[in-house]
């Protein structure tokens, strides 16, 4: 029996491919003539790669429209007969000598970790031009962006489709690193956007307000002690990176014996939460982005998954311990400034462990095995001691 949810999404490719190219052949007839007789020549197979493995990708759903063209200067000659004297005024130069601040675009939709670790990418843009910039990100996490000096608006990719602005350059990161699963994000980031990979400032980052501050500080008043900030992600589509509550509970627990400190947990309504009386607090779906980073910041330390959370805690100098299971830590632990003893993977004991930058597709992971046994591979103990070293 098929399994429901790839039903689904079968269902789900073959309407869209239907609606899309019932509406495209009523508008140009001659294109859909010539390609449905291009599929017939080429024969079933050959159509069929054509169809689902170049067409349907290349026009599934929303697709971004850039404008990146210029009115040319014959336009402008014309259109100054018809404008007043000063409106084409001289702008002023700018300490680099520049007259008109470059306008850059750059593109990276999801996931939230990974916009969170674009930042320092964005920072060093708008530094190496001296700040003479206009830097527009497109994604679906706006809330990364939120205060950031370096950002000028923050569109998400639909908006983008609906703007008419004009960009100079054009970042796109979108596939970058899933083309690139063996290197660390921030170092293909770096390749994508200066097409070098050379030493600068990795250290990801949110920007908390004063506001966001004093209302976590008004909350941990009661936490005189400290606490530790946790999170273990709940998701079904993508089980190969969750923690087993048994273990996680374990886990929590024993940290909270030996050090004698409250563990709060964090994340979405729909991540996990394990009851535990005034040891385990519930705090998931409390906080926005930059909250939790005030968070994270002021408690004892962080434990967590290969999920968001993990890179808003790379966003501090809290001590981090992190479980990792297909892809491996090596290209997701945290870049921090001179913290590098304040981080402890926790990996699986199992031989094929970070085992995405093997899997042949760009898009997703999958487990070869086909039982997701690196979340069960743990060692809970080794974490419960990282944990308690960090503390004591």
């Amino acid at each position: 029996m098929l399994d429901k949810r790839r039903v689904r999404l079968v269902t789900e490719l073959y309407l869209y491919f239907l609606v899309h190219i019932f509406f495209k052949g009523f508008l140009h007839p001659v294109w859909f003539f010539n390609s449905v007789r291009r599929c017939v020549r080429k024969g079933r197979k050959a159509a069929w790669i054509d169809v689902f493995g170049r067409y349907v990708p290349s026009n599934y759903g929303l697709k971004t429209v850039v404008h990146t063209k210029e009115p040319s200067l014959s336009i402008l000659k014309k259109i100054k007969l018809v404008l007043p004297d000063d409106f084409f005024s001289v702008e002023p130069v700018s300490n680099m000598g520049v007259s008109f601040k470059q306008r850059i675009l750059v593109v990276r939709a999801g996931a939230m970790g990974d916009v969170i670790l674009l930042t320092p990418i964005i920072r060093e843009i708008f530094n190496r031009r001296g700040g003479e910039c206009s830097i527009d990100v497109a994604t679906r996490y706006p809330e990364v962006f939120k205060n950031s000096p370096y950002v000028s608006k923050v569109y998400s990719p639909s908006g983008l489709r609906k703007s008419r602005k004009n960009y100079d350059l054009i970042i796109n990161l979108d596939m970058a690193i899933e083309r690139n699963k063996s290197m660390h994000i921030t170092t293909v980031y770096k390749f994508y956007a200066f097409g070098v990979v050379e030493a600068m400032d990795d250290q990801p980052e949110l920007f908390s307000t004063l506001q966001d501050k004093l209302a976590i500080q008004e909350l941990i008043k009661i936490f005189p002690q400290g606490y530790i900030v946790c999170h273990n992600r709940d998701d079904e589509s993508q089980p190969y990176r969750n923690v087993p509550l048994k273990d996680w509970k374990k886990l929590l627990q024993k940290v909270s014996e030996h050090t004698g400190l409250p563990v709060l947990q964090v994340g979405g309504k729909g991540d996990v939460g394990i009851e535990g009386g005034k040891s385990l607090i519930d705090m998931r779906g409390k906080f926005s982005l930059q909250e939790l980073r005030a968070l994270v910041a002021s408690s004892k330390l962080f434990i967590g998954t290969d999920a968001g959370p993990l890179h808003v805690a790379s966003c501090t100098s809290t001590p981090i311990v992190a479980f990792f299971t297909l892809a491996h830590h090596s290209v997701r632990q945290p870049l921090r400034r001179d913290l590098a003893n304040q981080f402890v993977p926790i990996t699986p004991q199992i031989s094929c462990y970070g085992c995405a930058k093997e899997y042949p597709f760009v898009w997703g992971f999958e487990c070869r095995r086909g039982d997701a046994y690196c979340t069960r591979a743990f060692d809970v103990q080794e974490a419960v001691e990282a944990s308690i070293g960090f503390i004591n």
